[in-house]
């Protein structure tokens, strides 16, 4: 499986290419769901930590840990890669738009301007009232405000004239693009008592209702990306969802892959660590007006990440359902090979004792 895996990342490497053609223009998009500060010091992040005190033990006290330190850390990852960004952006004259949690509840994104090297404070429509507090404080893990967003830089320019790589920094699982880091909504009614009785018992079943994930799933995010494909003429040279699981799980949600979407970088299925990309890196040797695009899938492939061109992306796909073959099955040609060579076997020798001399 290893070897079967390595000969896909080869063919992956081999198709699609990022770049963006001469009579449009690049835009990165950097859309960061970071853990905002509204969420870290939210009733609903007191009563989870509250719970997971009271349960105590090593699972316990692993995911307090695990909880408060991405509060303080993923902020910070997202305030370092702004700044690495923008740098790049000034240094290769291309334009960058920049959305947080935290200038989410400001109503406003940043955009750079190459052309007049410029940073404009950008007014983002207002957002609307929702009943979940899991996305009450992480707006932009909402299917709506992505649209919202790509929109928004999407109309600051004239139709059919930009390409943009578009860069979703957030939590994600096998089914989620955007998701918060905590999702247990604790504000319904008992709650609190059935998550402390979960953690005692160990029990890793079907979720209940109020720990069901919350967010934008990978089938809207590719949705939503067709859509502003569809309405402004936006094309994406490259996407990367830069999460943990963030590669496609399904054939169906390969089917939504829009046309418009060039390359994809993913994670697959495994963990990604966002403190082991570093933009510095990659955009050290960009030069005013160069085809950056590409130097970004480039880099990002030896930062670990899987870049797919749409006819390789596929595999991955594959790989989930070879995975799910019960092992006992991939015996089956042999076992039926050998019935059949014992079988012919013991025919010939039956033939042999008919015949005379």
């Amino acid at each position: 499986m290893a070897l079967l895996a390595a000969a896909f990342c080869l063919l992956a490497d081999a198709g699609g290419s990022a770049g963006a053609t001469a009579s449009r223009q690049a835009v990165l998009i950097f859309y960061a769901n970071e853990t905002s500060q509204a969420a870290a010091h939210s009733e609903n992040y007191a009563k989870v930590l509250g719970v997971l005190k009271r349960t105590g033990g090593a699972q316990a006290d692993k995911a307090t840990a695990s909880i408060l330190r991405d509060a303080e850390r993923f902020p910070a990852l997202v305030k370092r890669d702004i700044g690495d960004l923008l740098a790049a952006a000034r240094r290769g004259k291309f334009d960058l738009a920049v959305f947080t949690n935290k200038m989410a509840f400001e109503h406003r994104y940043l955009l750079y301007r190459a052309a007049t090297d410029t940073i404009e404070q950008q007014a983002l429509a207002e957002i609307p009232a929702t009943s979940s507090v899991i996305l009450a404080t992480s707006p932009l893990a909402r299917p709506d405000v992505l649209r919202s967003a790509l929109a928004a830089v999407a109309g600051q320019y004239p139709r059919n004239s930009i390409d943009a790589v578009l860069i979703t920094d957030t939590h994600g699982s096998s089914d989620m693009a955007l998701i918060p880091r905590v999702n247990a909504d604790l504000s319904r009614r008992d709650a609190e008592r059935q998550m402390q009785e979960l953690l005692e018992s160990d029990d890793n079943g079907v979720p209940p209702d109020w720990a069901e994930l919350q967010g934008t799933s990978k089938l809207a995010y590719w949705r939503t990306i067709g859509d502003i494909s569809a309405e402004y003429g936006v094309r994406f040279p490259l996407a990367f969802r830069e999460a943990c699981a963030s590669g496609l799980r399904t054939w169906r949600e390969y089917g939504m892959l829009p046309e418009s979407v060039g390359l994809f970088a993913h994670s697959a299925m495994g963990e990604l660590d966002s403190a082991g990309i570093s933009y510095a890196d990659i955009f050290a040797d960009v030069r005013p007006d160069a085809d950056w695009p590409p130097i970004l899938a480039a880099g990002l492939r030896d930062h670990g990440i899987h870049v797919n061109s749409r006819w390789t992306v596929w595999l991955w796909v594959a790989l989930i359902d070879v995975g799910l073959v019960p092992p006992f099955l991939f015996f089956i040609p042999l076992a039926a090979w050998l019935i059949w060579y014992v079988a012919g076997l013991a025919t010939r020798r039956q033939r042999a004792v008919r015949t005379p001399r």
